[in-house]
């Protein structure tokens, strides 16, 4: 098991770690350090067959890392030379949080 503190191996930049940016119009960037996936999704269309496929962008953070300001669908993440939206944060219970990201065309 994973004990608290742990996990910071994973999020070294050397190893999975991703440097990112969180933008709001009215506060000080912050800098957070993240695993960032692009997670294939898919999503059926009740009974006709079918549904809806798209790529979810996630950044798992550690919670504590996350300034209190932070709301989705007001604030933005950089990473990896792309902006996105922020739409969704959803703490694991474990001390981390997932970032579902939409791209910022």
């Amino acid at each position: 098991m994973i004990g608290v503190g742990d996990d910071a191996i994973f999020f070294d930049p050397a190893v999975f770690g991703q440097p990112a940016t969180l933008i709001a119009d009215d506060r000080p960037r912050a800098c957070v350090t993240g695993i960032f996936s692009d997670r294939h999704a898919t999503v059926a269309a009740g009974d006709f067959g079918g549904g809806v496929s798209t790529v979810v962008p996630v950044l798992t953070v550690s919670s504590a890392a996350l300034p209190a300001w932070l709301t989705p669908d007001l604030h933005r993440v950089e990473t990896g030379g792309v902006l996105y939206y922020l739409r969704d944060i959803r703490p694991d219970g474990s001390g981390l949080s997932r970032l579902i990201l939409e791209r910022f065309n």
